[in-house]
Formats: structure tokens, sequence, C-alpha cells
């Protein structure tokens, strides 16, 4: 949560207002009303029963403070009638359009809805129940302000019809909820409007009161209370309510679980009036809906309140425009009135302020009343309070302390866990599959007046289950597919927007798989009911949306291999801000030095007249001794080593610096009647090929863990590796050298959080880790980057005219990335500005000795229960001889650590690769394999991971385990010198430590 108002405004005054209602046109009302009453929200709404039609309903509509709800209902009327004016007529003026008696184009909103809404406020405004057409007639005439002709009528269920029609249109149904239109019965002219405006105004208000009066608002209450509270108060409602009631009731009793009892418009009546807070007090009215989110940290959860929208009158509260952060319809973000300079903490006062009760908002409220807030992982992967529909897909809840027990012993979940959460009042609970009961049974628990829990009229909701969120939908790729789930479906088809079906395959009672292909765009997931068919709109895309990861909110409290010991993820030790004075060309460049002899070559710089780069298919020359860099006297009398020679300075060879061309034009061209000598021949310039491309499928697992990485802090190791295994293919065995190559080659960060036992991989943003390197800069795009990011790195270097070079692994399991030479640090910044990525430079000190590792300084911690030790692991398998005793300790509340003993040597780590590297050190045993002078093998242990990402950074490839050799993992340098370094820096490491604490004999 620190980083979600960074880059949002300070003011929500700033945010752009809309355009003031008192001034829109019929057009305006006409599209504000359609989103209104038909926009969907959640995919998956069942169709419109009933349309209530009030002042206080159009004061939501335009987004207006309740206190103006008359003054709304004024300017609406009146806008309506200046518009009819012309002819006189509604009902000519709705019908005045080009395909009249025809509905209109898709992409067309009918400019008729405003005159069909005006019908229904006509009929919610009746202070009596319509006798016949012609009490209504009168009522309309009314209000049209005598503008409505008794013959036009007739036209008004065609127009009903026609927008009935348009709304399920294949553009418009997954955007909109359809209308189920009434039968008109006796009302021939009036009946869909008639029966769609129910309740009245008068029998809504009373509705909303009663169930305010027996605390059943803020959810969807339970069925038999409000049949019961109903039937005992039913002086207080109009004949065509208690007639809707008695219908209802009669359905239920024939079949209590009928899904065609959530669209009776009796209960559609019922949750409107308790979930839209009809009887609310005027605070709790707001312009904008809000939810409740949780951010998993660290396994407790954070609250933070949300908006769709800006919240302008509210006395206790505002809103912050969360520029560049949504989550989903979520834009703002909800904080106490007086603050300041919101930021996470602010966010939380304003959570914690709502839970105990310091302000009141529609629907939270009375959830929070109940003491279980219901948490369900929503597309943009932030927890969220469940709606009643969705409680069944929840595994995680807040609950009020003193109701925790009762509702595991309710719903049996032995399996179920508690902790304590940030909030002194409320428990976690987690692992927990919570469902309605019957009422009779929750009576006699503390539970009773958690409605929530309590059985509802249920429709088969179509439900989303796992796959990976991607902006306001799900990750297409064929291996993540979520599982269609819909609890008494009997069949469900996929269908396209070509209006192409797919049956699904049956996964189980009630779910279902999605066809074994990529998915990508927008989808209806249709179930069959057997009383009909439920819908879901679904969205796939190809791939995540952008580089913006979620990182933990106090990386100091996360561990990461360090060279010899723990660091703290929140630094990169062997990086800088600052650009060092260090020329790391004779480390890690493809470089051939040239001597003054045509034909020479040599092996000292201190020797060399010039120095030849092959770098980005290109080879790039400068001068070196200029005092060398004379027209030739002599040449070797190999006529190849010449030839070599001369084309290495010859016209392809560009300059690395501006002095080459210079320089190289001293040199001449005639250079084949010198006097031959004796030279010896150095080695010729290192090998510039590079490993085969990757796998196609390593890009799609890039996407998908930037997906995950997107909406969630931290993925967990056994899902990292699940997604390894699952979509490379790479079997269980082999997957971790696949997972550390990824984690060398910088793409993830592997930490432990300090607190508690929790392994989780971190996405690391890209990054241009930049070296000096002769005259020039050498930069390595690091980090998990994506090919868009790549593509966009590449057009920023092609403008600048800056050479690019693919790097790859030795492993085609590992993402490729990206090599820039920039001549000026002036030129690759300018390249990661345009980028949008932060440049990082190589520590100067990287290799100095490290101090005594924590392992040696401190105890072991305390209170651990022993797992076992290493019986099987590499040194101990090494030709039979004894090794050193390694074995793991780890209990459920703390990160496990190893110790390693050998005689009279004891270290203990955090780390098993740091255990495998002590171990080697006691037993003496090289941990790696040296393979010509280029090249290391691991046989025990890999690099220490700052080290290994230095090799990334440095080597002639990424390291990765070698398919070509069985797997075996390889580090691969240009320069035997940094090999040498890095089996330096790892000795200097280690091995002192080992060593003063063996027996001197």
């Amino acid at each position: 949560m620190g980083d979600l108002l960074a880059q949002a405004s300070s003011d929500a005054a700033r945010a752009s207002s809309a355009v003031d209602w008192r001034a829109w046109d019929l057009a305006t009302w006409n599209r504000r009303l359609v989103e209104h009453f038909f926009l969907r929200h959640t995919g998956s709404e069942g169709p419109v029963v009933s349309l209530l039609v009030t002042p206080e309903e159009l004061t939501r509509a335009v987004g207006a403070p309740v206190n103006l709800a008359q003054e709304v209902r004024d300017c609406f009327v009146w806008r309506v009638r200046l518009n009819i004016r012309r002819k006189r007529d509604l009902i000519e003026d709705a019908t005045d359009y080009q395909w009249w008696r025809k509905p209109p184009p898709d992409s067309e909103i009918p400019r008729f809805v405003a005159h069909l809404i005006f019908t229904c406020l006509a009929a919610a405004e009746s202070n009596e129940e319509f006798a016949n057409e012609h009490s209504f007639i009168i009522r309309l005439r009314e209000l049209t302000d005598d503008q409505l002709p008794d013959a036009s009528l007739a036209e008004l269920p065609q127009l009903w019809r026609n927008f009935a029609e348009w709304l399920i249109t294949d553009s418009n149904r997954r955007r909109y909820r359809p209308l189920a239109l009434p039968d008109p019965g006796g009302f021939t002219r009036i009946g869909h409007t008639v029966k769609l405006t129910f309740p009245d105004r008068r029998d809504q208000a009373e509705l909303s009161r009663l169930l305010d009066e027996r605390g059943l608002s803020g959810d969807e209450p339970p069925v038999a209370s409000v049949l019961r509270l109903v039937g005992e108060e039913r002086a207080r409602f109009r004949r065509s309510f208690v007639e809707a009631y008695q219908s209802f009731r009669h359905a239920f009793e024939e079949a209590p679980r009928s899904p065609s009892l959530r669209g009776h418009r009796f209960w559609s009546a019922v949750r409107e009036a308790a979930l839209r807070g009809r009887g609310a007090t005027a605070e709790e009215e707001l312009e904008a809906r809000v939810q409740l989110l949780a951010e998993p940290q660290d396994e407790r959860l954070v609250l933070f309140i949300v908006a769709d929208r800006a919240i302008k009158s509210h006395l206790l509260l505002r809103t912050v425009d969360m520029q560049g952060v949504r989550y989903n319809q979520w834009t703002h973000a909800v904080v106490l009135a007086n603050t300041v300079s919101p930021d996470a903490e602010q966010l939380e006062e304003a959570a914690n302020a709502l839970l105990g009760g310091s302000f009141r908002l529609p629907r939270l409220s009375a959830i929070i009343d109940q003491g279980l807030l219901a948490l369900v992982e929503a597309s943009h992967g932030m927890l969220e309070v469940a709606s009643g529909e969705d409680l069944e897909a929840s595994e995680t809840a807040f609950v009020r302390n003193g109701l925790a027990t009762d509702l595991v012993k309710l719903l049996h979940a032995e399996s179920a866990q508690l902790r304590p959460s940030m909030y002194p009042a409320w428990t976690q609970v987690h692992h927990i599959a919570l469902r309605r009961r019957p009422s009779d049974i929750l009576e006699r628990t503390s539970l009773a007046r958690c409605w929530q829990l309590h059985e509802v009229p249920v429709a088969v909701r179509v439900r989303l289950v796992g796959g990976v969120a991607a902006e306001d939908g799900w990750l297409g790729y064929l291996e993540v597919h979520p599982r269609v789930a819909a609890d008494g479906g009997q069949s469900a088809c996929l269908e396209s927007e070509d209006g192409s079906a797919l049956p699904l395959t049956a996964d189980g009672n009630g779910v279902w798989k999605l066809p074994g292909r990529d998915l990508i765009g927008g989808f209806d997931v249709i179930v069959d009911t057997g009383a009909g068919e439920s819908r879901r709109t679904v969205h796939f895309y190809a791939k995540a949306a952008a580089d913006q990861y979620l990182r933990p909110s106090d990386p100091r409290a996360r561990m990461v291999e360090g060279f010899d010991d723990s660091a703290s993820m929140d630094t990169d030790p062997w990086l800088s801000d600052r650009a060092p004075d260090l020329d790391v060309e004779p480390l890690c460049e493809r470089v051939t030095y040239l001597g003054a002899v045509v034909g020479e070559f040599v092996d000292d710089p201190a020797d060399a007249a010039w120095r030849i780069v092959r770098f980005g298919g290109a080879l790039l020359g400068a001068p070196v001794r200029r005092e060398l860099c004379v027209p030739p006297t002599s040449q070797v009398a190999d006529p190849g080593q010449r030839q070599r020679w001369r084309k290495m300075l010859g016209p392809k060879t560009k300059p690395a610096v501006p002095e080459f061309e210079a320089a190289r034009r001293l040199v001449g061209k005639k250079l084949s009647q010198f006097p031959v000598v004796e030279r010896r021949v150095a080695p010729s310039m290192p090998d510039a090929s590079q490993p085969s491309p990757p796998d196609a499928r390593v890009e799609r697992l890039a996407s998908i863990l930037a997906a995950r990485a997107s909406s969630r802090a931290g993925v967990r190791w056994n899902e990292w590796r699940d997604l390894v295994t699952g979509v490379l293919g790479v079997t269980p065995d082999k997957a971790g050298p696949v997972m550390r190559a990824w984690e060398e080659a910088g793409c993830v960060d592997v930490a432990s959080f300090a607190r508690w036992r929790n392994l989780a991989v971190f996405a690391r943003f890209p990054m241009l880790v930049a070296v000096r390197s002769g005259g020039s800069i050498r930069a390595m795009l690091m980090g998990l980057a994506q090919q868009t990011t790549r593509a966009e790195v590449t057009r920023a270097a092609d403008r600048a005219g800056v050479l690019v070079e693919d790097r790859r692994s030795v492993s085609s399991s590992v993402p490729q990335t990206v090599m820039l030479r920039a001549p000026d640090t002036e030129v690759l910044q300018a390249i990661g500005r345009a980028a949008g990525i932060e440049v990082k430079w190589l520590e100067q000190g990287f290799l100095r000795p490290a101090t005594l590792p924590r392992g040696f300084r401190q105890p072991p911690p305390v209170g651990y229960e022993q797992e076992g030790s290493w019986s099987s692991w590499s040194l101990e398998r090494n030709g039979g001889r004894p090794g050193p005793i390694v074995v793991k300790w780890s209990r459920p509340d703390r990160p496990s650590y190893w110790r390693v003993t050998s005689g009279a040597f004891d270290v203990w780590t955090y780390h098993p690769n740091h255990a495998r590297l002590w171990a080697c050190a006691a037993a003496g045993e090289a941990p790696f394999e040296s393979i010509g002078d280029r090249e290391l093998r691991v046989r025990h242990a890999y690099l220490p991971l700052p080290l290994a990402r230095l090799v990334s950074t440095l080597g002639a490839a990424l390291p990765g385990p070698d398919a070509a050799l069985g797997g075996v993992y390889r580090y691969v340098f240009v320069s035997d010198r940094l090999r040498a370094l890095v089996l330096d820096a790892l000795q200097s490491g280690f091995e002192p430590h080992v060593r003063e604490r063996l027996p001197r004999g």
C-alpha cells in the first residue's frame, strides 16, 4: 500500500469535475439514465425486473447530494417538458428517430430512454393505485404539462420492446443488463410502465424504513425474516405490493431453492431497499459507490477504502484520485477530511475509523455491524468485501472477536487458521469455506444477526475461480485459465463476440474447464440453470498491462541472499546510484588488441596501438597508445594474420571514440611492401556467438509472472514452482535450477519474511545496469522486462544511435534481455527516461572482503523443531566420504534456517545455498568445476547471488542449466580475468572464516 498514493493528487479538488447536471440537455440525461439503471457492474448481474424512479434515485444517477433530490427531479421534468414542446407530444417526440418501429443501431444509445423513465416517474409518484389506464394518463398528462395526446400512448409498448431488444444485441449485452418486460396484463398501453415501476415511491420508502427498524439493511436479508416481517406489517403497504409479496411467498413455499425466486420483482425490491440503503440517514448518502479493499502484507491484511468517483460533500471524508493506479472501477482512495498529505498510514487511519464506527458508509457499515467481513479476490488482484452473492467464494475473512469460534464450529472448519489482525477488535480467519445456513440454526448462535450467513433466494451465479488477473479480466494463456464455477448449473458454454459457442467440459459438480487454447478478447460464459440461463462476461488479455509490480510494504523485514549472509530486500549492495570511475573493459569485453606492426596481435593493452571490440554485430575501434598509431614500417610473415589485422582497421569497423577515425587515416592503405619481422601470435578474439534463443514459452511465463506481480505483492514460492513446471514443461526435479537462473538474471527476488515462515517471489523492476568500458558506457537491461519493455528500450536506443545487442542465457528456459553501448552517461540517462526505466551502476567496491557473517557472530535462533538432516545432497554423495553435517531447522512462525557443523566448525544461515558453500569450504571441496579458462560449472552450490548477478552483467551469457549438457548449471565468461576475480572473491568470503574455526594441527 506504500506506493498507492505516490502518483495521486494531494487534493481531491484537483480532479476534473463533471458538467453541472442543471445544464444537461436531454441527450446527456438520456445517456446517464441508461448507464445508471442498466450498466453492468460485476459482469454477472441478472436482468432488470423493476425500475425504481424516485427523486432520490435520480439524484444518485447524476451524482448529486441527496438533499438536492427534489431539485434534481424538477430539473429532469423541466428538461423533458422543454424538449417535447416542439411536438407537444411525449411519445411522438420519443419515436422521432430514423429507425422508428425498430431499435436504433447497436452503437447509438436510444434517444427515448429518458422518455420511458419519465413515464415511470409518473407511475411512481401517483398517490393512489391505478384503477385503470385513464387514471395513469391523467397523472402523466399533468407531469408533461398537458403534452400527451391520448392516441399516441399506443406506441409506448413498442418503445419498451425496442429498448429491450437494443440491450441484448451482440455489441451491448456485455455492457448492459437485459430488461425483463413484464406481462402488461389488462393495461395494454401502460402495462410495462406500471408493472416495471415497482414498488412505487411510497411503498419503497415504507419497505426501507421497515428493514432499517429491524436491522436488516446493508446486506441481502434472510428470506424467512423478510417474509415474516412483511406479513406482520402488510397493512403498511398498498395492494399491488401485498399481491407481489403473496406471489413470492407462494413460489417460495413451493420451491424454496428455485433460481427463479431471485428475479421475482418482490425480492428485487427487498434487495434494493436493503442493499442501497433506501431508509438510511442523509449523512450516509454518497455521490459514489464505495468498497473496502484488503492488501496482504507479510501475513497481515491491511484495509483501505476506495470509491468509484470523487466524494465532494461528505463532512468527514474526502477522496484522492489515484492517478495511474486503478482497481477496476475503484479509482479514488477515501481518507479523512482533515488529512493533509495522504499516504499509506492515512488510508489505514480511515479504515480504522470506519471499523470503529466514527463514520458510516452505505452497505459497508451495515456489514461491519454484523461482525463479518468476508473477502474475495477480485480480478484486480486485491481482496475486497464480498457481496452476498460472492459470499461462498470467500476463503478469508475478518471476524469480530467473540464470533470467530462460533463461526468455525458452525461451518465445521477444523482446518481454518485464526490469526490476530492489525485491528484490535477483529480476528483474521483464513482457509474457511463460508456458506449460508438455515436461519433456525443461526438463531441459536452468536451469529444470529450476521445476516450474510442466513439463507436467501439464490440464483445460479457464474464465477471464475483461479486464473491470473490482468487489468479488468484474466490472462488468456491456456496454462493459467480460471475455471468456471456455477453451483446448480447443468451445463456451460463459452460464447465469443461473433456469436459462436463452444461447450465447456465438466470438471466436477458445478465446475467447468475452459477450452485448451489461448483466449483473447471478450466472451460470455453461459450456464444452463434448468430454468433459464445465467451469463457472465469475461475479458482475456494476451499479456500483463505494464511492468508496474507490487513490492512488500516493509522490504527491510524481508531477507534475500547476500554475498555470505542475509541481506535486506530494500538494498542492492552491488549497485550504486552514482557512476564510478572503474573501467571493467578487461573483464567483460570481447576485445582484441592490435600492435603497430601489420598483422601483430598482443595480449597486454600496454603494448597495443589499437583496441577492437565486437558488440552488437559490429566491430568498434579505438586507439590505445596514440604514439603507436602511426604509418607502419613492418609486417608479420603470416598473410592470414596480416589480412585479419587490415580488416579490423578497415572501413567496416566503427569508431568507438571520435579519435579513432583520425588515427586510422594515419595508417594509410599501402600495407603490403614492408619488411617482415617476427612477432608472437596472440589469442584470437573470443567467440561472439550467442546461445540459441529462449523457448517461446519463456515469454509466456514472464507475462504470467508480471500479471501476478502487478496485482499481488509476492507470489508464493510453491506457486512460482508450479508455474515453472506447468508453463515451461520442466520436470519438478529440474525446476530448482531454472528458478535459480531467473533469480541470478535479476528477474526476481526470492525473499523470506523475518517474522513468519513465508517464502515469496517478487518481480524486480526493469533497470539499466551500467558500467564504464573503455571509452563507452555499457548497460544491460535487468529485471522482469516484458517484450514490450525490451522493444521500448531498443527503440529509444535506436533513436539515440546507440548499438543494441541481444543477451541470452545458456539455458533456453531463461528470458533474454538486451545490452546497450552508449557513448556517455547523458545519452544512457536519456534512453532510460525515454523508456521510463531507472539507470543504476555497478558498485565500484562490490568485491570488498566481507565482514564476519551473522552465522558466526550470533547463536542460532531458538525454539525450532528439527526437521532433519540433508542426507542426499551432492557433497554427501561425493566419493562416499563423510562430509559436514547440514541440518534444516524450522517452525511455523519463523523462517527456516540451516546449520552446518564439521568438528569444531559451526555456522548457521537462512539460505540453503550458503549452507552448501560453507559445507564445501569446511570439507575443502570446490563448489564449482573450472572448464577451460572461461567457464564454471556447478558441482555443489551456486555462486552467491550478488556475485552471480555480477556475472550476469559482465559475463558472456546469462547463467543457467544447459539442457544440451544434461542440465549442468554453467557460468560463462568472456575473460579469464573475471572468472579469477569471482573465484578469489568467493574464496576470501568463505574460506578464511572456516579456517579460523577448524582445529589447528
